[in-house]
């Protein structure tokens, strides 16, 4: 694991990541930063040169503590890996939509993105497909690209299974055919 490679501690990780967010945050919006937190402190941190654009903070999440820091320090939310939309898709949207109401936060205010595996269905035997993959017509791809925006979704992560052109053409194909 990447922690222990770079010596970080493995305990506490949530509440880590979000006192990381509380210095962040406010960094990133041309703030200085005081906190004297559990696991770090800073005082009067500023970042330099300021930023001269808004940096977003996206925060991929699934589980409820960290929907609710999505839903009070970020800017954009991610779910991943996904085919073609399901009933586990359907309740991630649930639960960020929970999360951002125990929040109080618009849920127009935070940008959505997905990642989809998109899997070249000839290169892969039948008894290996993956239910999580994309990998029907150009069509039926034109039209889960679709649902997810009608989903909400601002933007889509592609996955290429396996990456080569034949995947990377199935979806230009798909864009095509979409809206």
């Amino acid at each position: 694991m990447e922690y222990e490679g770079f010596g970080y501690p493995t305990d506490h990780c949530v509440g880590r990541f979000e006192e990381a967010l509380r210095i962040i945050g406010p960094l990133l919006r041309g703030e200085r930063v005081t906190l004297a937190g559990r696991y770090h402190q800073v005082g009067e941190a500023v970042l330099l040169p300021p930023p001269d654009r808004q940096i977003p903070i996206l925060v991929a999440a699934n589980r409820p503590r960290m929907l609710r820091l999505t839903a009070r320090y970020a800017d954009a939310w991610n779910t991943a890996w996904f085919g073609y939309p399901d009933d586990r898709l359907r309740q991630r949207l649930a639960d960020l939509d929970a999360a951002l109401a125990v929040e109080g936060r618009d849920p127009a205010t935070l940008r959505r993105t997905i990642g989809v595996r998109v899997q070249d269905r000839d290169a892969t035997a039948s008894d290996e497909a993956d239910d999580l993959a994309c990998g029907g017509t150009f069509d039926e791809l034109a039209r889960a690209i679709d649902s997810y925006e009608v989903l909400g979704f601002d933007d889509v992560i592609v996955g290429l299974e396996p990456i080569t052109e034949r995947p990377l053409d199935r979806l230009g194909e798909a864009l095509r055919l979409g809206r």
